[in-house]
């Protein structure tokens, strides 16, 4: 790519930008949310049209004006943003657009053959060594087997160019190791990776050369053996961060804010019982399926639980909990998946902060003063970058997503904040913001719990974790000993008596 410039509506995106990706290499993406990555990642897939500069695949000049000249380039992009259909299971997912047919080869005049689409399913999954119900619904799976469905998606072309954008966010160290191992295996075979990625020791750990942009600018482009965390942070930010996890005075109630009685799931886990301390951080950390995501969710009410009890300051929540109930209780809930899940992205800034408490801004009708008073407060509290108030949700960068969620549920004054994975997608600039807005709410008195995949983070900012395994509490991790390293341990192998400290 050579020469690549993209503007929008008054925003130069990229600015003759140029980007080589050889055969049978791995080239790291980096760049602050907004620094032009996916725009630049989605010209050469198709979906965005370059202004000027010229695109060359094997020595030849090519025009993508749409992803199936992309496609027939050999380019195959996953997204960040999943894309599957809920209600199809993962072989239709797979090869949506793209099914196997017996009669009349691989078009949609014959009939599905259902049993080689399986067959090739499976030859990914053994290579991931990860086992996923292909039957179900996708809407059924968890965050990582739904990635890992969108990888053997892009990977099902034999695309020669790989584009991969943010593939390990939503998944468990394990399944990073072993999509690692898959992409080498792709590199050995000449397939060329683009690799973009907000998690900047994995790209150290897997990639063979770094380029970073900053405001659509190219700023750096070295060989993996010149990188540095360092280094590529002060490019991508233009200083350097002195703190990732930023410090706070640490100052935990004696009495519990909410308390966890045996509490019970039907498929996912059973006699959980721990206490949440005013001004605590609390991580929960597990592989893959341990019942972490849906004991988070069981606590506001989104997941149902069926048996045992949750109290906040003492007061038992109803056993048929609903997230109605948990938001008047002070309860908050924020999912991994912002864009489905978290946001309304075709509304505005104003809408999406205000929603969570109209009552606020009610006097016989819902005050336009008032509304515009209470996003921009939060836009300045929170520092979000936006051009207004009235910006789209949709078309903010992840981090300033993630503040908008925050800002939220703070209008709505809860006691309990519960993350979902709460720097997944976003920059190590903006991580650092978001890890002060925690630490703010902790020391006001609030408590918060982290469900995360992100051991860096879980050691860098919990008072103290509880790991799942297999549906139960197995360890509990005090403070002077959280370790990536104690993390990875408790959740693989567990005391014979159940649960252990730590």
């Amino acid at each position: 790519m050579k020469g690549i410039t993209k503007r929008f509506t008054g925003v130069v995106a990229l600015d003759d930008v140029d980007m080589s990706l050889g055969r049978g290499e791995i080239l790291i993406l980096v760049g602050e949310n907004g620094a032009g990555k996916s725009t630049l990642m989605k010209i050469l897939a198709g979906v965005y049209q370059k202004d000027n500069g010229s695109i060359e695949i094997d020595g030849r000049e090519v025009e993508l004006f749409n992803p199936h000249d992309a496609k027939d380039s050999g380019i195959s992009i996953v997204f960040q943003e999943q894309a599957l259909i809920p209600d199809l299971d993962a072989i239709e997912n797979i090869f949506i657009g793209r099914e196997l047919v017996n009669g009349f080869g691989d078009n949609l005049m014959g009939v599905l053959n259902r049993r080689q689409m399986e067959s090739k399913a499976a030859e990914y999954l053994n290579a991931f060594n990860i086992h996923i119900d292909l039957s179900v619904p996708v809407r059924e799976l968890g965050m990582g087997q739904r990635q890992v469905i969108e990888i053997i998606r892009g990977l099902i072309q034999d695309a020669s160019l790989l584009i991969l954008d943010e593939p390990t966010a939503a998944l468990e160290d394990y399944e990073r190791e072993q999509l690692f191992e898959f992409l080498r295996q792709l590199r050995k075979s000449g397939v060329g990776i683009i690799f973009c990625s907000h998690h900047l020791k994995e790209c150290l750990e897997i990639g063979d050369r770094v380029m970073v942009l900053r405001d659509g600018l190219k700023v750096g482009d070295m060989g993996i053996a010149d990188a540095t965390i360092e280094r590529i942070i002060e490019l991508m930010i233009g200083k350097s961060l002195t703190d990732q996890y930023p410090k706070r005075g640490i100052s935990i109630g004696r009495h519990p804010l909410l308390g966890v009685s045996d509490l019970a799931h039907k498929k996912a886990f059973s006699g959980v019982n721990f206490s949440l301390y005013p001004g605590e951080i609390l991580g929960i950390a597990g592989l893959s399926g341990s019942g972490k995501i849906e004991l988070a969710r069981a606590l506001f009410g989104a997941e149902k639980s069926t048996a045992g009890s949750i109290a906040v300051e003492g007061n038992v929540l109803p056993a048929k909990l609903t997230p109605h109930l948990a938001v008047k209780a002070g309860i908050a809930f924020l999912p991994a998946d912002r864009k489905s899940e978290g946001l309304f992205l075709e509304h505005d800034l104003r809408y999406n902060i205000c929603i969570s408490n109209l009552k606020a801004l009610i006097s016989g009708w819902i005050r336009k003063d008032r509304e515009n008073q209470t996003a921009d407060r939060f836009v300045d509290a929170l520092r979000i970058k936006t051009p207004s108030i009235g910006q789209t949700a949709g078309n903010l960068s992840g981090g300033n997503q993630q503040k908008v969620m925050i800002a939220r549920w703070l209008f709505n004054d809860p006691k309990i904040l519960i993350f979902e994975d709460p720097t997944r997608g976003i920059d190590v600039n903006a991580k650092v913001e978001v890890y002060k807005l925690m630490g703010d709410f902790a020391e006001r008195g609030g408590a918060i719990i982290i469900v995360s995949s992100e051991l860096p983070e879980l050691e860098g900012i919990c008072d103290r974790v509880l790991v799942m395994r297999h549906g139960k509490i197995a360890a509990e991790i005090d403070r002077q000993s959280i370790t990536q390293e104690t993390i990875a341990l408790c959740c693989i192998s567990s005391s014979k008596e159940g649960v252990y400290e730590v």
